[in-house]
């Protein structure tokens, strides 16, 4: 049986990252820290099918700009990054699908949280309202900020 499910958003581009199939990495991120020890690690995505190979030869650690930076250039071009409120989310350039990464095989998975179980992540792509679920029905934006609210049938 379907559910209706209503998220709260803070801005208009949070929300449409979200309902676009985004997949959000579970550890939080500030906005000037660096990650240690990526050089040579990757991230495997089975959908779309692309590889995000790490590089930090001087081993200085890369800045969250950086890292968004390098979903940007994966090896088919079929990603992008943001950071919204703290945390880094890998949506496709032209959604179309939600974007799956295979943990067991993506040996920068711990450095962003992942645990080793489920062996796959991903977000989830919300259809249009004519659509079948899961799928976008309606939203609502108030005037203040974190006033967007968005219905969704799951």
């Amino acid at each position: 049986m379907a559910q209706i499910r209503f998220r709260q958003f803070r801005t208009l581009n949070h929300a449409e990252i979200v309902l676009a199939g985004a997949l959000a990495f579970p550890k939080p991120f500030r906005g000037d820290e660096r990650i240690m020890g990526l050089h040579g690690l990757t991230l495997t995505f089975t959908a779309p099918s692309a590889t995000i190979t790490f590089s930090d030869p001087n081993s200085q650690g890369l800045l969250i700009s950086q890292i968004v930076k390098e979903f940007g250039i994966d090896s088919t071009n079929s990603l992008r990054g943001a950071v919204i409120d703290d945390v880094l989310y890998v949506v496709q350039a032209t959604p179309s699908a939600a974007v799956a990464l295979n943990v067991a095989t993506s040996t920068a998975a711990a450095k962003f949280g992942f645990p080793t179980l489920p062996t796959t992540r991903s977000g989830t792509y919300y259809a249009a309202p004519s659509g079948s679920a899961p799928r976008f029905l309606s939203f609502q934006v108030g005037g203040l900020p974190g006033s967007i609210i968005v219905a969704t049938e799951e």
